[in-house]
């Protein structure tokens, strides 16, 4: 293994040199430039001191910049001659490996991890962009490399020489990347620990290449180290204060945490295979399993070597370690974090790999499995190479396809709206002299230049003149994640159709008329103001012709929670026919936490209506809640709570809803049955066990219509118990959102649903639905169905009222009459709970269920206490109410803590909670509540130990009456 000669070695590395050209050169400008690239064509063909007046501004130091610059001049500004210069540093990093390889070990270890960095993924794929990534691990190749030869040379002159490279070196990396900084400070502990122990010094000069000599004294080696890191500090100093600056105001990444198990698998598939840039993640996690275990076989065999090489193994190992642990710590804390950064420590996998695979073998196994392994190695480079050559899915970003494609289609009158705005050095390296809107108008990506609606007002003046725009999306989900520039023009004119897709480049087309007007305020077609929980205005919707939904928000002050909201969609008797799943209140990239105080944004639901649901009109009930919270009260005008529920009305569901297949649907009972010509009821959803006589059950019926069905079908259902029969209104066929049958599609399943009365008359015991089809004039088609039982459950009625407290006699809407209210007591402590029974009673039958509330009010009108529930807490709504009955409703108010002492008053009164508004039942005398009662809060705790010993013995003779 050490006996390889010096010429052949030499004949073996510029045959590695010549291939990693080959690699390297090959389609070099196949693909577009994407960002990164783009930015560097715009600063390069600047004059040197706006060059670096713009890199003192940026995340990058000047060095790369200065060096393209300057061979631009020379090779023009092709794509080709844009990322020659890192084609160069990569080829350049193939004899650095390999001289370091050789220090540390030998001539075969240097050969064969030149092989593995000619061949790799991650060096092939940098070394065709226009980035600095290569030049910077060939410059940490060359400290790492200066650095041993400072600690072997022989005489004083030697290791001068070495020096000044090794401060060149570090300069020139250290002006190249920031990041720089992480592998210097690894190599700057190798060294250290070098210095303080001998023997390991000793050892790392004791290679085949450099024989055993004398080391220098360890004091000399610490006094040319200080003065050579006093030369670096010095020589960066004048570029400090920006290194400091960017790293202060640097908002081109959110704030949060670093999911550090997805960074750490993010960068091992990089570093060994370049993905996911030259192969899909998929296709890239399996194979790197195969490497983890060829990596820790390279390990293991290098630390089994003699002292020397093991030594030289601590070196690689911090080599890498260091520089990803430092920067994976720094991103931690701000984490803008991309493995491309680590790629300056990925020479030493490459070393360790080469000093493990070729560990004299002992035993034959040992070598086959070592020589199974390179090939292993070889062949997954080959597959990610061939990627990334060929393989779609991994191209980069389609600026030149979409540049020249909006190039070839725009009119006269129309211009190009860059969202956002800071990718405009690429657009205009391939579409610089076409008209262009920037929005935000920014160089760099910040992420707190969200987009509004204000930006219409920006809209309106670019545009002013012109019919048409093409909407350029790149990085949108950072600036403009709720979509709004599209919103406004789709507000204004019209989208045409784009006949081409452009990877991770999103390109629109739109055309408005002449007399368009931009607004720099949201499209809300149904305006409302909606409170929730003093957090969120909820500010009303429109509907696009699809369904879709665009609900629009604003923050009312800076926000800490991950708002999210929750939803249904029912029709006016509140049947529910879909369900907005929880979700955030905008984009999924745009949590409440980031928007500004008073932002309006927008959120684009999918109209949450389920397969089978029939055109017609509804509205959509929602609730906001915290992430892991309760949802959000609604508050009124006052501040006092309304529920949790805000409705938005209408929501059209323009058609019906594809999708339901008849063989998957869940029913309780499968019939399959013809109905009507043409006509199956394929079966009924599952009914109640049991009701209470009066109450109002839904019935869902699924219809297949096998050709087009006649005018005027209807749905006839009927009770029967025993020898009675009790009609039900004849109905439409989808129940409560009628739609008539000669409209409805051919072979689409559709949803019924229908709201029926329990009849009032039954007897306890099971009642059967009935259900038959009947023509436009009443006609039955087909027999009758039996479509489910219900146990008509007796239910004790009282229709006489009780003694009350506080009476009232008061009347809501013709239907209710609040007799009047009782209370356990009428003096409670702040903290204590205060039981509240209401007595109604039923002036008519109902077909609403109305929500019952009893406030709390302090002297100032305002809210302090409250409970809202459907009498009963759910057990007797207002449908199952018989005229004249008596319901008693107990409410159980908590008061707070803190409650001041004072004199308080009940409120009371009725809504309709599936109504927009969720509008209160009226009185007869005007007003929409009633106020009754007295009920004290006690001033200090002595008076209140005498009011509940007073409480006590009121309760123990009796005298109370709940």
């Amino acid at each position: 293994m050490t006996g390889m000669r010096r010429g052949r070695a030499r004949w073996i590395l510029l045959a590695l040199i010549l291939v990693a050209w080959g690699l390297r050169l090959y389609r070099l400008d196949a693909q577009s430039l994407w960002y990164d690239e783009g930015v560097t064509a715009q600063v390069v063909q600047q004059g040197l001191v706006e060059l670096t007046r713009w890199t003192a501004n940026d995340i990058q130091p000047p060095l790369y910049y200065y060096i393209v610059a300057g061979w631009i001049r020379l090779a023009g500004i092709s794509e080709w001659a844009l990322r020659f210069p890192s084609a160069a540093w990569g080829v350049l990093a193939i004899p650095l490996i390999y001289v370091l390889g050789r220090r540390l070990f030998d001539r075969k270890v240097g050969l064969l991890a030149a092989l593995l960095a000619a061949g790799s993924p991650l060096y092939v794929y940098y070394s065709q962009e226009a980035r600095m990534y290569t030049q910077l691990t060939a410059l940490g190749l060359l400290v790492a490399y200066a650095s041993l030869r400072v600690l072997q040379a022989d005489d004083v002159r030697a290791r001068r020489r070495w020096w000044i490279v090794l401060v060149a070196a570090t300069l020139a990396a250290a002006y190249t990347h920031y990041f720089a900084f992480f592998l210097l400070a690894a190599l700057a502990v190798a060294v250290g620990i070098l210095l303080l122990l001998r023997s390991p010094l000793h050892a790392l000069r004791s290679t085949p290449y450099a024989p055993r000599s004398t080391p220098p004294a360890r004091r000399s080696l610490a006094l040319e180290a200080l003065i050579a890191s006093a030369i670096v500090i010095l020589g960066y100093l004048p570029w400090l204060p920006f290194v400091l600056r960017r790293y202060r105001v640097d908002a081109s990444y959110w704030q949060g945490q670093l999911k550090l198990g997805e960074a750490l698998r993010h960068t091992w598939i990089h570093f060994t295979l370049g993905a996911p840039e030259t192969l899909v993640e998929a296709d890239a996690i399996p194979l790197s399993w195969g490497f983890a275990v060829v990596v820790v076989l390279a390990l293991l065999l290098c630390f089994l070597r003699r002292r020397r090489g093991a030594w030289a193994c601590v070196y690689l190992l911090g080599y890498l370690a260091i520089p990803v642990v430092l920067i994976l710590v720094l991103s931690s804390r701000t984490p803008k974090f991309n493995p491309r950064y680590l790629m300056l420590a990925s020479p030493a996998l490459w070393l360790l790999i080469a000093a493990g695979t070729l560990q004299s073998p002992i035993s034959i196994l040992q070598k086959a499995i070592m020589s199974i392994a390179l090939l292993f190695i070889l062949a997954s480079f080959g597959y990610a190479n061939h990627s990334w050559f060929t393989d779609e899915r991994v191209r980069k970003a389609q600026f030149r396809d979409a540049a020249w494609y909006v190039r070839a289609h725009i009119a006269k009158d129309e211009a190009v709206i860059l969202v956002s705005g800071h990718m405009s050095p690429v657009w205009d390296y391939y579409a610089g002299g076409l008209p262009r809107v920037r929005l935000p108008d920014i160089d760099v990506l910040d992420v707190n230049a969200v987009l509004d609606y204000s930006v219409g007002d920006r809209l309106a003046e670019a545009l002013a003149g012109k019919h048409g725009a093409w909407l350029i999306l790149w990085q949108d989900e950072v600036v403009d994640p709720a979509g709004v520039v599209a919103d406004i023009l789709e507000q204004v004119g019209a989208e045409l159709r784009v006949d081409r897709a452009f990877r991770h480049v999103g390109v629109r087309h739109f055309r408005w008329p002449a007399d368009a007007q931009f607004q720099g305020k949201p499209p809300i077609a149904y305006p409302v103001r909606i409170n929730f929980g003093g957090k969120v205005w909820l500010l009303g919707h429109n509907q696009r012709r699809d369904g879709e939904l665009r609900v629009y928000w604003q923050a009312q002050g800076s926000l800490s929670e991950d708002l999210k909201v929750t939803g249904e969609l029912v029709d006016e008797a509140g049947n529910v026919w879909g369900r907005l799943s929880d979700r955030r209140l905008s984009a999924y990239e745009f949590p409440t936490f980031r928007w500004r105080p008073g932002q309006t944004t927008v959120g684009r639901y999918a109209l949450p209506a389920d397969p089978g649901t029939p055109p017609g009109t509804y509205r959509l009930r929602v609730r906001v809640y915290p992430e892991g919270g309760v949802p959000l009260e609604v508050l009124d005008a006052a501040g006092a709570p309304q529920g949790q529920v805000a409705i938005l009305a209408p929501v059209r569901v323009p058609r019906v809803i594809p999708g339901a297949r008849p063989e998957s649907l869940a029913l309780a009972r499968r019939l399959d049955q013809a109905v009507a010509p043409n006509l199956v009821l394929i079966g009924v959803g599952a009914l109640p066990l049991s009701a209470i006589p009066g109450d109002l059950i839904t019935v869902e019926t699924w219809w297949w219509p096998e050709w087009v069905l006649s005018p005027g079908l209807a749905w006839q259902m009927w009770w029967e118990q025993g020898d009675r029969r009790y009609d039900v209104e004849v109905g439409a066929l989808t129940g409560t959102v009628p739609f008539p049958s000669e409209r409805w599609p051919v072979r689409v399943a559709v949803r019924g649903l229908h709201r029926v009365r329990v009849p009032r008359e039954a007897r306890g015991g099971p009642v059967v639905l009935y259900g038959q089809v009947v023509d436009g004039e009443g006609r039955p088609l087909g027999e009758p169905i039996a479509l489910g039982q219900v146990w008509a459950t007796s239910v004790e009625r009282l229709f006489e009222a009780p003694p009350v407290r506080w009476r009232s006699d008061v009347v809501f809407g013709d239907r209710v009459r609040l007799v009047g209210v009782n209370v356990v007591r009428e003096r409670v402590s702040p903290g204590q709970m205060l039981a509240v029974t209401v007595v109604w009673q039923a002036i008519a039958a109902m077909d609403r269920s109305y929500t019952a509330f009893v406030h709390l009010l302090g002297p100032d009108g305002r809210v302090v206490a409250q409970e809202d529930h459907v009498p009963g807490r759910g057990a007797r709504p207002t449908t199952s109410w018989l005229p004249g009955e008596v319901v008693l409703d107990r409410f159980d108010l908590t008061l707070p803590a803190e409650l001041p002492s004072g004199r308080y008053t009940l409120e009371i009164g009725l809504y309709d909670a599936n109504q927009p508004g969720l509008p209160r039942l009226p009185l007869d005398i005007g007003g929409d509540a009633v106020r009754l009662g007295e009920i004290v809060v006690p001033e200090d705790a002595q008076t209140r130990l005498l009011e509940e010993a007073g409480f006590v013995l009121d309760w123990c003779q009796g005298g109370i009456d709940v």
